[in-house]
This record gives structure tokens, C-alpha cells and sequence, in this order.
């Protein structure tokens, strides 16, 4: 009987433990809440974190499809990364700075040099690329697969200055290198009929220009003729 009794004291005990039944301690109770609370507090540190590195990232398309609309600071970080290629391939920028269309260096040509440098250091245009020997030729060109291509910038713009306040309820007009949907099929479809491929510069433009720039493309047929950029 003794060992019987002893049996069940021990199937007492194993069912039953000591702690079964106790109010957990204050102490337990309070880590756990700790260790769920900083958990918590990293996976947003993180977040926060991958969000902060997009926003000092240049922003980059694949050249296939356009990146949207760029946000104040997006386009203040394109525009170091556009200066830090331009001081370290300085020679090239000065060479490609020189628009034979304009018969030399000037604004908009080192505007176009800049482009060029951005697109051949991720790939979307030949290590080659270099300006037409002439004026009337594209902006750009090189040698692929053997056959000299070209290559034209369109940039258009539906943003005023900040500096400048359009007066209320005055309708947009579109200024020279401004974006109307009529000029953009006339000025990339002149350049396409000529066997360039053209590069839509969309830095300066707001969604709802580049979504009519889409479904112009579209519509033309035109997707494997053109490039975006950023």
C-alpha cells in the first residue's frame, strides 16, 4: 500500500505541478509586454529605415516604363546624382556637352550630357555614345551590333518655377518645351519617322502628363521606339 500511495502522491504531483493555478507575476507579465513593445519598435525602425534609403536613392526606371511623378526631394537627389557623374566623367561631359545642333556647348546641351552620362552608367546606352558628327542628326550616337543608332531627348515641362504664380483659374499654356498633348505626337513622332529611338525626359512633368504620355505611346504604338527617363 505504501508504494501504491507513493505512486499516486507522484501522479499527483506530475499532473498538478507546483505552479499550476498561480497568478503570474507582475514582473513576467511586464517583459513579455516588453519584449513584444521593442519588437514592435524594430520592425518600424526598420521600416522607417528602408523608407529613408529609397528617398536618398536616385530615382530609377528600367528605361522601359516611367517612373511617377517625382516627389521635391526625389528630384533633389536625381539632381546630385546627375552632378556627381558629370564631375567624375568630366571629360566626357564636356565633350557631350557640345550639341552640333546649336553649334557648341550651351544650356540645354550639357542638360542632355548630363542625361546621357546617368543612362550609360546603368546600362540604357552604349559605353560609346557620343554626339552626331552634324546638326539634324538626334542628340546622341553610337554603335550597336554593328549599325550606328540614334538617339533624341525630349524633355517636356507642366511646372511653373515656385518663383512663379500662375494668376487663379488662368488655363495652362504651354511655353516652349512646355507639354501639350499635340506637340508631344509631333515632336516624338518627327523623330521616330527619322529611325530615332527617343528618350522621354519626364523629370518635369506631373502624373497626369505622364499618364497622357502612356497612353499616347500606346495608342501610337510606339513602346518599342521609346525610352523613359528617370
Amino acid at each position: 500500500m505504501t508504494v501504491e500511495r507513493g505512486r499516486v502522491d507522484r501522479a499527483e504531483r506530475t499532473e498538478h505541478p507546483p505552479d499550476a493555478g498561480r497568478p503570474v507575476p507582475a514582473q513576467a507579465v511586464r517583459s513579455e509586454a516588453g519584449d513584444a513593445s521593442r519588437a514592435q519598435i524594430r520592425r518600424e525602425t526598420a521600416e522607417a529605415d528602408r523608407k529613408l534609403q529609397l528617398d536618398r536613392a536616385p530615382p530609377e526606371g528600367d528605361g522601359d516604363g516611367p517612373h511617377p511623378e517625382l516627389s521635391e526631394r526625389q528630384r533633389d537627389v536625381l539632381e546630385q546624382r546627375r552632378q556627381e557623374l558629370t564631375e567624375r566623367y568630366s571629360k566626357d561631359y564636356a565633350r557631350l556637352s557640345h550639341d552640333p545642333d546649336r553649334g557648341g556647348p550651351n544650356p540645354k546641351g550639357r542638360i542632355e550630357a548630363a542625361t546621357a552620362l546617368h543612362l550609360r552608367e546603368r546600362g540604357l546606352l552604349p559605353r560609346d555614345v557620343d554626339r552626331p558628327p552634324g546638326p539634324d542628326m538626334g542628340d546622341f550616337v553610337a554603335t550597336v551590333d554593328g549599325r550606328r543608332q540614334h538617339w533624341d531627348i525630349k524633355q517636356f515641362r507642366d511646372r511653373w518655377p515656385e518663383s512663379v504664380r500662375e494668376p487663379e483659374g488662368r488655363p495652362y499654356t504651354p511655353a516652349k518645351g512646355g507639354y501639350s498633348s499635340e506637340q508631344f505626337v509631333k515632336k516624338v513622332g518627327e523623330q521616330l519617322a527619322e529611325g530615332r529611338t527617343v528618350i522621354l525626359d519626364t523629370r518635369s512633368v506631373r502624373q497626369e502628363t505622364i499618364d497622357d504620355m502612356v497612353r499616347i505611346v500606346r495608342e501610337q504604338g510606339w513602346g518599342s521606339h521609346v525610352k523613359w527617363y528617370p
